[in-house]
């Protein structure tokens, strides 16, 4: 009885390490759909996002051809809505409606009072 006890057990952690695995490996690739060019078919906007991936829980954004900056991931486990944050404290929310289009907010660090309206962008190209 102790022996079946012992085996039960050791399945039951396999099994959980398993899934723990597949989850983590789920969370590093979930955000490739957001690398690539956006547009914002808003013709008064006329903005654009150049987004590209350094590393699984980083990317780097460019918005209408301004200063690049390296923005870190704060959420895991989804790839309806990414959140980042640059190092200023900033966060830069990523908000998919689909493969090739997505919604942006962005929000002022702690202190400073702001919080964009969620503006709508299509996917021009992928950047591999």
């Amino acid at each position: 009885m102790k022996k079946k006890l012992v085996v039960a057990m050791g399945i039951i952690v396999l099994i959980t390490g398993g899934i723990l695995a597949i989850i983590n490996l789920k969370s590093d690739n979930d955000s490739g759909w957001l690398v690539g060019n956006w547009q914002s078919p808003d013709s008064e906007l006329n903005s654009t996002l150049d987004i590209t991936s350094t590393k699984s829980n980083e990317i780097s954004l460019t918005i209408d051809d301004q200063q690049t900056m390296k923005l870190r991931r704060v959420n895991k486990n989804t790839d309806e809505a990414l959140v980042y944050k640059d190092s200023d404290g900033t966060t830069y929310k990523f908000i998919k409606v689909s493969n090739a289009k997505l919604k942006f907010i962005l929000t002022a660090k702690e202190g400073l009072i702001g919080q964009t309206n969620a503006l709508v962008y299509n996917k021009k190209s992928s950047i591999k």
